[in-house]
Protein backbone atom coordinates (compact mmCIF):
# COMPACT_ATOMS: atom_id res chain seq x y z
CA UNK A 1 0.00 0.00 0.00
CA UNK A 2 1.84 3.23 -1.15
CA UNK A 3 1.87 5.76 2.11
CA UNK A 4 3.10 9.63 2.91
CA UNK A 5 5.09 9.97 6.21
CA UNK A 6 3.96 13.11 8.15
CA UNK A 7 4.49 13.84 11.25
CA UNK A 8 5.97 10.44 11.75
CA UNK A 9 2.38 8.29 11.01
CA UNK A 10 1.74 6.73 7.94
CA UNK A 11 -1.23 7.88 5.91
CA UNK A 12 -2.20 5.90 2.95
CA UNK A 13 -2.19 8.25 0.45
CA UNK A 14 -5.35 7.40 -1.67
CA UNK A 15 -7.12 8.70 1.89
CA UNK A 16 -4.74 12.23 1.38
CA UNK A 17 -6.18 12.36 -2.72
CA UNK A 18 -9.29 11.73 -1.98
CA UNK A 19 -9.76 14.76 0.54
CA UNK A 20 -10.59 12.32 2.87
CA UNK A 21 -9.06 12.09 6.16
CA UNK A 22 -7.15 9.17 7.83
CA UNK A 23 -9.27 7.61 10.58
CA UNK A 24 -7.04 8.12 13.65
CA UNK A 25 -6.09 11.52 12.67
CA UNK A 26 -2.97 13.35 12.70
CA UNK A 27 -1.76 15.83 14.99
CA UNK A 28 0.08 17.83 12.08
CA UNK A 29 -3.06 19.24 10.94
CA UNK A 30 -0.95 21.73 8.99
CA UNK A 31 1.01 19.16 7.08
CA UNK A 32 -1.96 17.04 5.61
CA UNK A 33 -4.00 20.74 4.99
CA UNK A 34 -0.62 21.39 2.69
CA UNK A 35 -0.21 18.16 0.89
CA UNK A 36 -4.19 18.35 0.74
CA UNK A 37 -3.66 21.37 -0.72
CA UNK A 38 -1.22 20.77 -3.12
CA UNK A 39 -1.53 19.31 -6.63
CA UNK A 40 -0.34 15.98 -5.68
CA UNK A 41 -0.21 13.34 -8.61
CA UNK A 42 1.80 9.85 -8.30
CA UNK A 43 4.43 9.69 -11.23
CA UNK A 44 7.03 7.37 -11.81
CA UNK A 45 10.02 7.60 -9.23
CA UNK A 46 7.87 10.35 -6.65
CA UNK A 47 5.49 13.34 -6.43
CA UNK A 48 4.27 16.41 -8.44
CA UNK A 49 3.62 19.23 -6.16
CA UNK A 50 2.48 22.72 -6.95
CA UNK A 51 4.33 25.56 -5.68
CA UNK A 52 2.14 28.56 -4.96
CA UNK A 53 3.22 31.82 -4.41
CA UNK A 54 1.24 33.52 -1.15
CA UNK A 55 0.35 37.26 -1.79
CA UNK A 56 2.55 40.16 -0.55
CA UNK A 57 1.90 42.86 1.76
CA UNK A 58 2.39 45.35 -1.15
CA UNK A 59 -0.76 43.94 -2.52
CA UNK A 60 -3.37 43.61 0.12
CA UNK A 61 -1.76 47.75 0.65
CA UNK A 62 -2.82 47.76 -2.74
CA UNK A 63 -6.11 45.99 -2.15
CA UNK A 64 -6.67 48.47 0.65
CA UNK A 65 -6.08 51.65 -1.78
CA UNK A 66 -8.47 50.76 -4.10
CA UNK A 67 -11.23 50.55 -1.91
CA UNK A 68 -10.29 53.73 -0.21
CA UNK A 69 -10.21 55.21 -3.63
CA UNK A 70 -13.71 53.60 -4.35
CA UNK A 71 -15.06 56.11 -1.47
CA UNK A 72 -13.47 59.18 -2.41
CA UNK A 73 -13.02 58.98 -6.13
CA UNK A 74 -16.09 56.41 -7.74
CA UNK A 75 -18.95 56.78 -4.90
CA UNK A 76 -19.18 60.50 -4.46
CA UNK A 77 -20.21 60.61 -8.16
CA UNK A 78 -23.33 58.67 -7.85
CA UNK A 79 -24.40 58.71 -3.97
CA UNK A 80 -24.88 61.27 -1.48
CA UNK A 81 -22.32 61.52 1.75
CA UNK A 82 -25.41 59.74 3.85
CA UNK A 83 -25.39 56.90 1.18
CA UNK A 84 -21.63 57.06 1.43
CA UNK A 85 -21.99 56.91 5.46
CA UNK A 86 -24.41 53.92 5.12
CA UNK A 87 -22.18 51.92 2.95
CA UNK A 88 -19.53 51.88 5.14
CA UNK A 89 -21.83 50.85 8.12
CA UNK A 90 -23.10 47.68 5.93
CA UNK A 91 -19.11 47.25 5.21
CA UNK A 92 -19.26 47.56 1.63
CA UNK A 93 -15.54 46.80 0.29
CA UNK A 94 -14.56 46.35 4.09
CA UNK A 95 -11.68 44.18 4.62
CA UNK A 96 -10.62 42.06 7.01
CA UNK A 97 -7.49 39.46 7.71
CA UNK A 98 -9.99 37.05 7.13
CA UNK A 99 -10.94 38.44 3.64
CA UNK A 100 -6.71 38.45 3.35
CA UNK A 101 -7.23 34.90 3.62
CA UNK A 102 -8.87 34.29 0.99
CA UNK A 103 -7.20 35.58 -1.64
CA UNK A 104 -4.16 34.40 -0.23
CA UNK A 105 -2.25 33.64 -3.46
CA UNK A 106 -0.55 36.34 -5.32
CA UNK A 107 -2.92 35.15 -8.88
CA UNK A 108 -6.41 35.53 -6.40
CA UNK A 109 -5.21 38.96 -4.71
CA UNK A 110 -4.64 39.95 -8.56
CA UNK A 111 -7.78 38.81 -9.39
CA UNK A 112 -9.09 41.39 -6.14
CA UNK A 113 -7.10 43.83 -7.57
CA UNK A 114 -8.09 43.92 -11.29
CA UNK A 115 -11.77 43.42 -10.46
CA UNK A 116 -11.68 46.65 -8.57
CA UNK A 117 -9.41 48.34 -11.02
CA UNK A 118 -11.88 47.44 -13.71
CA UNK A 119 -15.05 48.32 -12.14
CA UNK A 120 -13.26 51.81 -10.94
CA UNK A 121 -12.72 52.41 -14.59
CA UNK A 122 -16.11 51.75 -15.96
CA UNK A 123 -17.71 53.73 -13.60
CA UNK A 124 -15.73 56.55 -13.71
CA UNK A 125 -16.04 56.81 -17.83
CA UNK A 126 -17.84 59.83 -18.76
CA UNK A 127 -20.93 57.40 -19.65
CA UNK A 128 -21.97 54.29 -18.92
CA UNK A 129 -22.94 51.67 -21.73
CA UNK A 130 -24.71 48.76 -21.96
CA UNK A 131 -21.71 46.82 -23.32
CA UNK A 132 -19.90 47.26 -20.52
CA UNK A 133 -22.74 45.24 -18.57
CA UNK A 134 -21.46 42.00 -18.65
CA UNK A 135 -18.05 43.04 -17.86
CA UNK A 136 -19.27 44.71 -14.82
CA UNK A 137 -21.10 41.61 -13.71
CA UNK A 138 -18.26 39.27 -13.99
CA UNK A 139 -16.01 41.41 -11.67
CA UNK A 140 -18.82 42.12 -9.42
CA UNK A 141 -19.03 38.27 -9.14
CA UNK A 142 -15.02 37.73 -8.55
CA UNK A 143 -15.31 40.57 -5.77
CA UNK A 144 -18.45 38.64 -4.25
CA UNK A 145 -16.12 34.81 -4.55
CA UNK A 146 -13.54 36.74 -2.46
CA UNK A 147 -16.15 37.43 0.73
CA UNK A 148 -16.11 41.57 -0.85
CA UNK A 149 -19.65 42.67 -0.09
CA UNK A 150 -20.77 45.07 -3.31
CA UNK A 151 -24.37 44.77 -3.43
CA UNK A 152 -24.85 47.10 -6.01
CA UNK A 153 -26.12 46.35 -10.20
CA UNK A 154 -25.31 48.30 -13.07
CA UNK A 155 -28.46 50.16 -13.30
CA UNK A 156 -27.66 51.60 -9.68
CA UNK A 157 -24.79 53.60 -11.65
CA UNK A 158 -26.70 54.03 -14.96
CA UNK A 159 -28.28 57.43 -13.80
CA UNK A 160 -27.64 60.86 -13.61
CA UNK A 161 -24.51 61.87 -11.65
CA UNK A 162 -24.11 64.18 -8.93
CA UNK A 163 -23.20 67.45 -10.91
CA UNK A 164 -19.23 67.80 -10.47
CA UNK A 165 -19.72 71.50 -9.46
CA UNK A 166 -22.23 70.78 -6.64
CA UNK A 167 -19.51 67.71 -5.54
CA UNK A 168 -18.84 68.74 -2.15
CA UNK A 169 -18.61 65.54 -0.06
CA UNK A 170 -16.60 64.60 3.22
CA UNK A 171 -15.77 61.72 1.14
CA UNK A 172 -14.14 63.34 -2.22
CA UNK A 173 -10.59 63.89 -2.13
CA UNK A 174 -9.81 67.48 -2.01
CA UNK A 175 -9.13 69.32 -5.31
CA UNK A 176 -6.23 71.34 -3.30
CA UNK A 177 -4.74 70.82 -0.15
CA UNK A 178 -2.77 73.42 1.71
CA UNK A 179 0.58 72.71 3.67
CA UNK A 180 0.93 74.14 6.66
Amino acid sequence: MPTISAGGKFVNKYLIHGYNYHPKGLSEYDILKYILRTDYKDYKGGLSVKVVFASTPDQEQKIMELIEKFYSNVFPLYFTDDDIREFEQQKILHTSTRHFEYFGTLKEAYQVIVGLQTLMAILESPQQEDKYEAIFVKNVQILKEFGLSFPFDYSHFCGERLPRNDLFSVYAKAANEILV
